[in-house]
C-alpha cells in the first residue's frame, strides 16, 4: 500500500564544476502529503539531507513516513516509560521536513568540507542566501 498522496522537493545545484568534478546540491524543502484522513501538519527538523527528493527516498525519510502514517502517533516532550502517558495524534496528513543545513551529503561528518567548498567556489553568496532563508 502506498502511503504518499503527493511529495514536493526542490533539489538545486549549488556547484556543478565539470573541471574540478565538484558537484554539490541542496534541498531546502521536502513536503509530503500522506494518504490518510486528517488536517494536521508536523514539521521535522533534521541535520542535512542525505538523498531523498520527490523522485527517491532514503531510510530516514521512509521511517518518518511509516511513523506518521500510523493511525495513532504517540508524541511527548519528555521520555515516558508508558506510551499511554503520551499524547496521541491521529490526524497528521502533512509532513514538512526542513534541515539545519540544506546541502546534500549522506555523511554529516563531511558537511564541513562541503561548506568550505561552497565558500571557496561561491564566495559568501550562498551562505548569505542560507542565512536569509533561515531567518524567514
Amino acid at each position: 500500500m502506498d502511503l504518499i498522496e503527493s511529495i514536493h522537493a526542490e533539489r538545486v545545484d549549488i556547484i556543478n564544476n565539470q573541471t574540478t568534478r565538484i558537484h554539490i546540491q541542496k534541498r531546502e524543502i521536502l513536503d509530503i502529503v500522506l494518504k490518510k484522513r486528517g488536517n494536521k501538519k508536523v514539521v521535522i527538523i533534521m541535520m542535512n539531507p542525505s538523498k531523498a527528493d520527490d523522485e527517491k527516498s532514503d531510510d530516514t525519510i521512509n521511517s518518518i513516513i511509516d511513523y506518521f502514517s500510523q493511525d495513532n502517533c504517540y508524541v511527548g516532550n519528555e521520555e515516558k516509560k508508558d506510551k499511554h502517558q503520551l499524547r496521541i495524534i491521529d490526524d497528521i496528513k502533512y509532513v514538512c521536513i526542513r534541515n539545519l543545513f540544506s546541502i546534500y551529503n549522506p555523511s554529516s561528518l563531511n558537511l564541513y568540507n562541503n561548506i568550505n567548498e561552497v565558500i571557496a567556489n561561491r564566495s559568501y553568496e550562498y551562505l548569505d542566501d542560507l542565512i536569509k532563508y533561515i531567518k524567514n
